[in-house]
């Protein structure tokens, strides 16, 4: 059971948050370093880095970077995740690889692929 206090402060109605993606997400997974990897029904996949931000170190000029990866020619994006490799080897250590796998709705495909990103 939870119970309400007249200490507690709530924040819940500014977003820490937000990021705009065309076409309507429709999964979503986290990843590390504050990524998360997106499908958006009709924009394909994205990736986007999001900044750690709290209400009271939130700066007005931050802003979120996202990465579209796959369109989906026509079909819907539906479905996403990601396996983590870790950095690709000690000599380039600001690299982060991963493997991908993103599904479409009407193909009754799933597709595998590679996403390096550069921290």
């Amino acid at each position: 059971m939870i119970h309400s206090s007249d200490k507690v402060t709530n924040t819940t109605t500014t977003p820490l948050q937000k990021c705009q993606f065309n076409g309507g997400v429709w999964r979503h997974k986290w990843g590390p370093q504050n990524y998360v990897i997106v499908s958006a029904i009709h924009d394909g996949f994205a990736v986007a880095h999001l900044p750690l931000r709290s209400p009271f170190n939130h700066k007005a000029d931050e802003e979120d970077s996202v990465y579209k990866f796959r369109s989906t020619n026509g079909q819907l994006a539906y479905g996403i995740d990601w396996s983590f490799n870790h950095k690709i080897n000690q000599l380039e250590s600001n690299f982060m690889k991963s493997t991908v796998v993103c599904c479409s709705f009407y193909d009754n495909t799933i597709e595998f692929g590679e996403l390096i990103i550069k921290l």
